[in-house]
């Protein structure tokens, strides 16, 4: 088993930047790998981990489908995301709903006249 995970690491660090076609193969395929270790893999993982057997075989079967879901997706592309913004050249920048003389952080504490300055928090003060 070490012999055929180190062939495939081999594999994996030639691959750089494929397309999302090629990358869902991959992926699949390493799901493909890991089933066809069969009960030799669930066994050296139970020998490791102590987990019951059944686990082990639930956990292998919840990653295979994780890397089959990944690789329909990244064939399927939203999760690029992509946008194209157009200029605007009428558009005018939005003015700030902040006035510049007002701080973002801690209050001034004006009522105490004991000058401590308090962070905006949900948590009452500690010394009262």
């Amino acid at each position: 088993m070490k012999d055929s995970l180190a062939a495939h690491l081999d594999l994996a660090t030639g691959f750089r930047a494929p397309g999302a076609k090629e990358r869902a193969t991959f992926l699949r395929r390493i799901g493909e790998y890991i089933e066809t270790l069969g009960d030799e893999l669930i066994q050296v993982c139970h020998e490791e981990s102590k987990l019951p057997i059944n686990r082990l075989r639930g956990e292998r079967a919840r990653t295979v489908n994780q890397l089959a879901m990944f690789a329909d997706l990244i064939e399927e592309g939203s999760w690029v995301d992509a946008r194209i913004d157009t200029a605007q050249p009428e558009r005018k920048p939005i003015p700030s709903v902040t006035p510049s003389h007002l701080s973002s952080g801690g209050r001034r504490d004006c009522s105490s006249h004991s000058g401590h300055q308090h962070a905006q928090s949900n948590f009452p003060p500690a010394d009262r």
